[in-house]
């Protein structure tokens, strides 16, 4: 027999923490811990659980992992005795490691905003069924977690499926096949999320027309959308340091950019300091808050941290009224190890109250234990 790699009593107490005591398993939220039969006692009911098996012959293996990998908070969700028994028959096989990493996910980023006390009710994308697509494999199920990773060779469909996602509130987003005859391919998909309840929006795309049912009613478009903000693939290519460039990256009016850009906080520390808008437009920034010098001064990596600060700092203000996923579909290409390593991990940090999804060159080594929700295509 496969000798077991159990928690350590200090790592069930963060997996527990984390979670609240409350269960991880979606829609249950019981508590597991209160008070026990005596004045001095306490009575704890719940269970730090493996994802991936604690023994290799154990429901949903091991992966790739190493035994520090497994014995990881990361690698733990906390589930009430009922739910704790039922996710293990079959060999875990109705909740594989991708589905329980997403309710973990789901679960402590809950937590994370009742702590911060954020004023509007809590939303989530849970998941993206594909079912016909000719872009990508179907039928495909794809679950979110605080943080995804779309990774795949080109033409897999990475961009494909984040555009599906983006089009529950753009149906721009799909505007290369809106056009009438441009493709006859039939494109067919459904996306479960909550906002704060739960709902599903089914869409088709055939002729040049894009259909909406939301909830099994047709409606002219989504009325309940989650809050997109999408850095498109390759959008330094040509852009030029003025507003108006910037505006349609992210695809807001240039006013909006402008008091964006005023308001909300984009600074990269020892980089960034401040940022203004000129009277003819044009983006300046400056390294110590007095001299500024345009946009275009910068190095490529970090025009691209510029970029990705921007887009940041839109999600997290979008994140306080609704549910928000900020769709990289640049990646992080042009940063070096250290700032991608820093990107990775602050992207799945509680602090920011968004969910991220990255379209990337898949280095899953770097990925699979920051928390981050893999998604091979």
């Amino acid at each position: 027999m496969s000798k077991r790699i159990n928690f350590k009593d200090s790592t069930k107490r963060v997996i527990a923490q984390r979670a609240a005591y409350r269960c991880s398993f979606p829609n249950c939220n019981k508590p597991t811990v209160g008070p026990g039969i005596a004045p001095e006692d306490t009575l704890l009911l719940g269970e730090a659980a493996h994802i991936y098996s604690a023994a290799s012959n154990g429901p949903r293996g091991q992966g790739s992992l190493g035994i520090d990998e497994l014995r990881a908070p990361q690698n733990g969700v906390w589930r009430c005795r009922k739910h704790h028994k039922m996710v293990d028959p079959k060999r875990g096989g109705n909740y594989p490691p991708h589905v329980l990493l997403a309710y973990k996910s789901y679960h402590e980023s809950k937590v994370a905003r009742e702590l911060g006390q954020f004023l509007c009710p809590f939303g989530w994308a849970d998941e993206l069924h594909i079912i016909t697509s000719p872009f990508t494999k179907t039928p495909m199920t794809i679950n979110f977690g605080k943080a995804t990773i779309f990774a795949g060779e080109t033409g897999s469909g990475k961009t494909t499926a984040s555009l599906y996602l983006a089009s529950a509130l753009f149906p721009d987003a799909m505007e290369n096949w809106l056009e009438p005859n441009s493709l006859t391919a039939r494109h067919e998909y459904s996306l479960i999320y909550r906002q704060p309840e739960r709902h599903q929006l089914d869409v088709c795309l055939t002729d040049g027309q894009m259909i909406y049912h939301l909830d099994k009613t047709q409606v002219p478009f989504n009325p309940l959308p989650l809050g997109i903000i999408r850095l498109p693939q390759a959008a330094l290519v040509g852009m030029r340091p003025i507003l108006g460039d910037l505006s349609k990256i992210f695809g807001v009016t240039p006013a909006l950019m402008k008091q964006a850009l005023a308001g909300l906080r984009i600074k990269i520390p020892e980089l960034i300091e401040g940022v203004r808008v000129t009277d003819d437009d044009v983006i300046e920034v400056s390294r110590d808050g007095q001299k500024f010098i345009t946009f275009e001064c910068l190095s490529g990596g970090e025009q691209k941290m510029f970029l990705l600060e921007c887009g940041i700092a839109l999600a997290q203000f979008s994140a306080s009224y609704r549910a928000t996923v900020l769709i990289l579909d640049d990646g992080l290409h042009g940063l070096d190890g250290e700032h991608r390593a820093e990107y990775l991990a602050r992207l799945n940090a509680p602090s920011l109250m968004f969910q991220t999804v990255l379209i990337d060159v898949g280095r899953k080594e770097d990925i699979t234990w920051g928390g981050w929700q893999y998604v091979s295509l």
